[in-house]
């Protein structure tokens, strides 16, 4: 749920304001449920402390994520509020391609406020226009089925969720009976991150890449691969020329402090 936090930094510390971005969402679920932030006349604030929410000021948004306000499923969700344009490019594994219009939008809150309204965003009609304003969630299998899609004057943002790679804990105990599906082991978990940074380079996109994440997902993605697997990953996209030395430093000085 920091991830959201370190979009808002970005932004901030380079005054980023583009017209759009399109993100590159490798994750075994959308993370764009609606987060406790309601609508207070024209003001977006934290439900739980109502403290202002605002992407462009990263301080509120490390206290929303701290209050619980927003959370894992949930992260998505400001950003795309933030921006006039934001291109979902949705990766995960075994599902049939889908085109859809994403509508920034709100709900009525039924728990904490009942009725004030609440931040969410709605996915649910067909894709209108492939090159318009409108910000758009295409969903596939695999990167060459949706690169020709992503618009070729906006910057991209990666998130990558370890739980694409093995989805172990995902709130069931369903992966004991899917294995294949829920519980990859590292050989094959390592195999699919060179594959995907084979075909970043492939596509012709991974010097368009801005921004990168990544996700731990520790309700989902087992602990016992934490450091191998993430190591693996991050060396990967530093090697394909992405933005990821920073990540780089920040575990290899965790791993000096640890000795």
């Amino acid at each position: 749920s920091w991830i959201p936090y370190g979009w808002s930094m970005f932004l901030a510390k380079n005054n980023y304001q583009p017209n759009g971005i399109s993100i590159l969402h490798f994750d075994d679920h959308k993370d764009m449920m609606s987060p406790k932030i309601g609508l207070y006349g024209t003001d977006w604030k934290d439900m739980l402390t109502h403290a202002s929410v605002d992407m462009g000021a990263p301080e509120t948004i490390k206290q929303a994520v701290l209050s619980g306000a927003i959370t894992l499923g949930s992260m998505m969700t400001p950003l795309l509020h933030h921006l006039n344009r934001i291109d979902v490019f949705h990766l995960a594994h075994g599902v049939s391609n889908t085109a859809m219009n994403i509508d920034p939008t709100t709900i009525a809150d039924y728990m904490l406020e009942p009725g004030r309204r609440r931040m969410a965003v709605d996915i649910s009609s067909s894709l209108t226009s492939a090159h318009g304003g409108v910000s758009r969630y295409l969903r596939a299998a695999e990167i060459a089925e949706i690169a020709n899609a992503i618009h070729p004057k906006m910057d991209i943002f990666l998130h990558i969720d370890m739980d694409y790679f093995n989805n172990r804990y995902n709130g069931s105990d369903e992966w004991r009976h899917r294995p294949a599906r829920n519980d990859q082991p590292l050989g094959l978990q390592k195999e699919n991150i060179s594959r995907i940074c084979d075909s970043l380079v492939r596509a012709g996109i991974a010097k368009r890449i801005s921004h990168v994440s990544i996700g731990i997902s520790p309700s989902f993605y087992p602990s016992e691969y934490w450091e191998e697997a993430i190591t693996y990953l991050i060396h990967g996209l530093v090697a394909c020329g992405l933005p990821a030395t920073d990540l780089l430093k920040y575990i290899e000085t965790a791993r000096r402090n640890e000795v």
